[in-house]
Parts: C-alpha cells; sequence; structure tokens
C-alpha cells in the first residue's frame, strides 16, 4: 500500500519476470520468498536479506 492507502501490486511473480510499480511514499510492504527477490528503491538495491522473518517474509515501509 501506497500513503493513500491504495493497494499498488499484489500477486505472484515468476522467476526471472521484473514488476515496476508507482505510488504516493512511504509504502508498507510485505515480500515472500525474500531472499529470492531482488528489491530496487529510488536506483539502490534494498537488503531484504536482512529484514525477512525466520519465515522468510520481510514486512516494513519503505520511503518515510
Amino acid at each position: 500500500c501506497d500513503a493513500t492507502n491504495q493497494r499498488i501490486f499484489v500477486g505472484l511473480q515468476e522467476p526471472g519476470t521484473t514488476a515496476s510499480v508507482e505510488g504516493e511514499p512511504p509504502f508498507r510492504l510485505t515480500v515472500g520468498n525474500a531472499t529470492g527477490v531482488e528489491l530496487v528503491w529510488q536506483g539502490e538495491s534494498v537488503d531484504l536479506v536482512e529484514r525477512a522473518g525466520a519465515n522468510n517474509v520481510a514486512r516494513f515501509t519503505l520511503g518515510d
């Protein structure tokens, strides 16, 4: 969800695919298979491994 509480992306991605989203920061993210996902925010790589819990799901806010 973005700052307006709109869901801007929901779904599963196939390996090797890319998804781009736009919205109003901050963004509340829940990323499954966090160790298998590459996330880039404003040209910088976001470390999902350090944000992932024991179940390999990362839940955090980006851009606040």
